[in-house]
């Protein structure tokens, strides 16, 4: 991407940016979008009849043209809609049942059990008696006074990152599971941060 700033002679490049478009927002105004997208420029007026939600009008380009009001999607609103259009909403929810035993599901390396935080292998039999979970492993101790859940590091949807914190140390899970959708992803970090959190 590409930006022109104000009196620059030149363009600068822009590295990629995070952006997070309010799903809520576009729904709510799915009648708006739609017009103004298909439309390009409409009369103020006329998506004033729409009744958009309040604030939405200033988010609009908007202009005057003889004494007239027009607006249109500004292109991030453009881009949102068609994104949003493309996409349709994920449906949360739990993943199949694993159908195996706890005990069954643990896989520790006893040698590094031995120094864990308290209450390490009460938390890792905790969660191999979660139906979802397939496997349990410790993989590292970490530096922190915290317990939580993470999903940087793993390889693929199936995998969750648990760390349990004795308020000194804490000690890393990996835990697969039987996720197989983005959704059923969602819906198990979810119930994790919950149980952990």
């Amino acid at each position: 991407m590409v930006y022109l700033f104000e009196k620059f002679p030149h363009c600068i490049e822009m590295p990629p940016m995070p952006v997070d478009f309010d799903r809520g927002l576009w729904i709510e105004n799915y009648g708006v979008f739609a017009v103004l997208s298909e439309e390009g420029v409409v009369r103020r007026s006329d998506v004033l009849r729409l009744a958009p939600a309040e604030g939405l009008m200033a988010l609009l380009d908007s202009e005057e043209v003889d004494g007239v009001g027009y607006v249109s999607l500004s292109p991030v609103l453009e881009v949102m809609h068609q994104a949003f259009g493309l996409c349709p909403p994920q449906v949360h929810e739990p993943p199949p049942d694993a159908g195996l035993e706890p005990e069954d599901k643990l896989h520790l390396n006893e040698a590094e059990m031995a120094g864990a935080p308290r209450g390490s292998r009460q938390q890792a039999s905790r969660l191999a008696g979660i139906p979802w979970v397939t496997r349990v492993e410790n993989i590292r101790f970490l530096n922190t006074a915290r317990s939580f859940v993470k999903v940087s590091g793993v390889s693929d949807r199936a995998e969750f990152r648990v760390v349990h914190s004795d308020g000194d140390m804490g000690l890393e899970f990996r835990l697969r599971t039987t996720c197989a959708t983005d959704g059923q992803r969602q819906w198990c970090l979810d119930q994790l941060r919950d149980a952990v959190g």
